[in-house]
């Protein structure tokens, strides 16, 4: 297969002729190293061995080159738009993941004050019996972990959506 491609390849001379099928052709094993050792070609660069091996293609005509930069310019600020937006939002939503870690963390308080008081105003007035308590009665299993495991399994969705939008701006 791979004797296959080398002859379709054979067909273009300026397949052949490039460094890069060089050093595909010489070397035996592996070909990053020698790769990456290659001088890295400017775009400039790259037009013209494009237009010496392709010589069909034609450059358009000066109006049309500058309506595709108009494109182009529009595009990029609408996508500068959108980071701006996104870089914001997504701020938002870091700062709504703060606020929802600290309601769970009140809840989690809340719940541990109420055992806490149970255990000491209520041993009192129920002259320490276990079974008159509601929260840390021995029945009611162990209060004070289900609470723990409960807030820790709170999902944020801000935390999601923040994300979701960084994401977003990688792709941009």
């Amino acid at each position: 297969m791979l004797e296959r491609f080398i002859r379709e390849c054979a067909k273009y001379e300026y397949l052949i002729e490039s460094k890069e099928f060089k050093v595909f052709g010489r070397l035996a094993g592996e070909v990053t190293e020698q790769m990456e050792r290659l001088p890295k070609q400017t775009p400039a660069q790259i037009l013209d061995k494009y237009r010496l091996n392709f010589p069909k293609i034609q450059e358009e005509s000066p109006n049309e080159m500058a309506t595709y930069r108009e494109r182009i310019n529009i595009f990029q600020n609408f996508l500068t738009k959108c980071q701006m937006s996104n870089a914001q939002n997504r701020d938002n939503m870091i700062l709504s993941v703060k606020e929802h870690k600290a309601h769970a963390k009140h809840y989690s308080d809340l719940y541990n004050l109420l055992m806490s008081y149970e255990d000491s105003a209520v041993e009192y007035f129920s002259e320490n019996k276990m079974e008159e308590r509601c929260l840390t009665h021995p029945k009611a299993g162990d209060l004070k972990e289900t609470v723990a495991t409960t807030v820790a399994a709170y999902k944020n969705p801000f935390l999601e959506a923040a994300l979701w939008i960084k994401g977003e701006m990688l792709d941009i």
